[in-house]
């Protein structure tokens, strides 16, 4: 018996590029507003259907709030797709 192996397929999303400036509207209408990750993460996932990993810096670099923290947020609540 002959064992195939499959080739594992690159990273789908690690190729993509991904505009971010429809986001700039969102950004904008949140800055300096507490409570607002939430909102931002619904927003991009709104636009690209899912949060992909560009997502993160560029929501940490506008809000302040660190990555990892972002990350806990998408991944702990269950209407987030990565």
């Amino acid at each position: 018996m002959r064992i195939h192996r499959i080739a594992l397929e690159p990273h789908l999303h690690a190729e993509k590029q991904y505009d971010l400036q429809p986001l700039q509207q969102v950004f904008a209408k949140y800055k300096n507003k507490s409570g607002s990750l939430i909102p931002l993460l619904q927003a991009a996932q709104e636009h690209f259907g899912f949060l992909p990993p560009v997502v993160f810096p560029a929501i940490a670099q506008e809000t302040g709030v660190s990555e990892s923290v972002i990350y806990g947020v998408a991944t702990f609540y269950a209407q987030f797709r990565l």
